[in-house]
């Protein structure tokens, strides 16, 4: 299954928001790939520049068999390839299982933690990681980092 985004690079106000597109203003489609657990496995990301796409990037995601996110390989082209290896998960549940949008985003449907927490709530999740480990679990696409985090949770 295909499905596509498309970043056509202003912000709610109206402003064009700093971005890595130079020269493009911001524009760009990402195609996102999925396999049969409704997991994404590749996204291409293009530029569009005068109403050109132009490649810019390939993200590929891959599984183990214990459903954990075990290569994460970006290529530039030219040879630019960046392969991060991820292994060490708990064997309990990974926060971002409580919501859909949290996996989109991250683009990891991991079903496990990629480091084992401090301690854990009745269900499983995590409620806080060991603070020197910093850097290990990125959360909501790098903007939140979970390794020095004390977590709870809202249940409805």
């Amino acid at each position: 299954m295909r499905d596509t985004v498309w970043n056509l690079g202003f912000s709610a106000d109206g402003q064009n928001p700093d971005n890595t597109l130079e020269g493009t203003g911001g524009k760009a489609v990402g195609y996102y790939e999925y396999d049969q657990q409704d997991r994404v496995v590749k996204t291409e990301w293009y530029a569009l520049v005068n109403e050109l796409k132009i490649w810019w990037h390939t993200e590929t995601y891959q599984y183990n068999t214990d459903g954990n996110l075990s290569h994460h390989i970006s290529d530039f082209g030219f040879g630019s390839v960046i392969d991060i290896e991820y292994s060490g998960y708990d064997n309990k549940v990974n926060p971002r299982r409580t919501n859909k949008v949290y996996m989109l985003v991250d683009a990891n449907y991991s079903i496990n933690n990629p480091l084992p927490a401090t301690n854990y709530n009745q269900y499983r999740l995590p409620l806080q990681f060991n603070a020197g480990v910093f850097g290990k679990f990125i959360f909501l696409n790098s903007h939140i980092d979970l390794g020095n985090a004390a977590i709870t949770y809202e249940c409805k």
